[in-house]
């Protein structure tokens, strides 16, 4: 660790103090980034790579520790290489928390990167993992090309950019309530299955420009699409027929049955660095939900592309993300809350985080956009993949990323039905012709 590594602060950002308090067996802030090689990794390569971190991006060696109102973090000398597991994201004990906050995994040709959402977003793991890769390579005496990255050490590049930016005094936006769920069971605790689908990039831009969306709205239309015709499904109401029908009004049990399925929304994060300037490697992530209604009736699908392109293009302004973000600024400033022993805090956000976060979605849909790791680095790539954290209560969840010609969609699930996976590929299949589905925990 360079002297100039005192710069890196070790108190957690807005989004980052939260999790400590929240996570669990089952709920790990854990998600996973992932490049598949050409050839089989070099252990040793990879090693020399990872102490070249070190100096490079000092902000990730770095280990939880429990203070008396507060989570912070310490540095870590200890190599955060571990062994793949059957499960990715999972296993995320006391314990595990204590020997650091990111965990790579090298497996046959794959260099996996676990990253805690306490420590960084997927504006970070990023700039991590392409770093990673091609430090890796170089390394290996695969590429010749040395890179060049120079040691983010400065303090903009640790920031807590919410504090920078957020203002508790704007209004806070309108308070959403409980979402459509799918009937589902749990798989057992520390168990979380991955499928992904590999659809070709060309193929999915010319299907969202079909739908009159960028691709990102596109796959949160099918997402809602594929939730919707489970919905229907479940409260047995048939396609193109209002819920709210004489038929249905004459008994109020089966109202409330055909009616169970609420609201359904989308949780998609945005990376605020693209409307507030910032290098930041910590947490600076915002979300827009956009969302369906079927106790209105079926949407068919342009009707749900032009509620997924007015409601995301609405909310994906300066304005709206600043006033979602600084209402966790101005919470995170209550003096009562501030002062609250760290024992408490725990017993308070267990019990009311599934009510203030996963509940009020139906499921999440994370697009990390293309990935590119120089040209020297990219002919020895051969696939990148990008797992979402499990969540007991989502239970399945979707995260995309792009990288040369293919676009990689994969789900994570806690839960034992395919449903929405499988609703979702069929219509990704319809919609561009072709998906190479990929089983396994990757």
């Amino acid at each position: 660790m360079t002297a100039n590594s005192n710069h890196v602060p070790f108190v957690l950002d807005t989004a980052g103090r939260l999790w400590p308090f929240v996570q669990s067996r089952r709920l790990t802030s854990l998600f996973r980034l992932s490049v598949d090689l050409d050839r089989p990794v070099r252990l040793p390569a990879l090693e020399r790579a990872v102490d070249d971190l070190r100096q490079l991006l000092p902000g990730f060696f770095v280990r939880l520790r429990q203070g008396v109102f507060w989570s912070y973090v310490e540095r870590s000398e200890e190599r955060p290489i571990y062994p793949e597991q059957s499960s990715p994201c999972v296993n995320w004990s006391a314990a595990d928390r204590s020997r650091g906050l990111i965990r790579i995994k090298p497996w046959r040709n794959r260099i996996a990167v676990e990253f805690s959402h306490a420590i960084s977003d997927g504006g970070g793991a990023r700039v991590f993992l392409a770093t990673l890769v091609s430090r890796y390579l170089v390394h290996a005496g695969l590429t010749t090309e040395v890179a060049s990255e120079a040691p983010r050490i400065a303090q903009e590049d640790w920031e807590n950019a919410f504090r920078r930016y957020g203002r508790p005094d704007l209004p806070s936006p309108p308070v959403i309530g409980k979402a459509f769920h799918p009937r589902t069971r749990l798989l057992s605790r520390g168990a979380y299955r991955v499928l992904t689908g590999t659809v070709r990039s060309d193929e999915l831009k010319e299907a969202a420009r079909a739908a009159d969306l960028r691709i990102g709205e596109f796959l949160v239309a099918v997402m809602i699409e594929a939730l919707q015709a489970i919905a229907m499904r479940e409260s047995a109401i048939p396609p193109g027929v209002v819920a709210d029908t004489e038929a249905v009004r004459s008994n109020r049990r089966e109202r409330r049955r055909r009616l169970r399925p609420g609201v359904i929304r989308v949780l998609v994060p945005v990376d605020l660095r693209r409307f507030f300037p910032s290098t930041t490697l910590r947490n600076f992530f915002g979300f827009v939900a956009p969302e369906i209604d079927p106790r209105l009736g079926m949407y068919d699908p342009e009707e749900v592309a032009a509620e997924v392109r007015h409601q995301m293009r609405g909310a994906l302004t300066a304005k709206r993300l600043l006033a979602s973000f600084s209402r966790h600024v101005g919470i995170e400033a209550i003096p009562f809350l501030r002062v609250l022993p760290a024992g408490l805090k725990r017993a308070v956000m267990s019990v009311f985080f599934p009510w203030v976060g996963d509940l009020r979605y139906s499921a999440s849909l994370s697009n990390l956009g293309p990935l590119t790791f120089g040209d020297a680095a990219d002919r020895h790539v051969q696939r990148v993949l990008f797992v979402p954290p499990p969540s007991p209560w989502t239970r399945t969840n979707c995260s995309v990323v792009s990288f040369g010609r293919h676009t990689a969609i994969s789900f994570g699930s806690t839960a034992v039905e395919r449903d929405v996976e499988r609703e979702f590929f069929r219509l990704i299949r319809q919609r561009t012709g072709w998906c190479q589905i990929t089983g396994g925990n990757q």
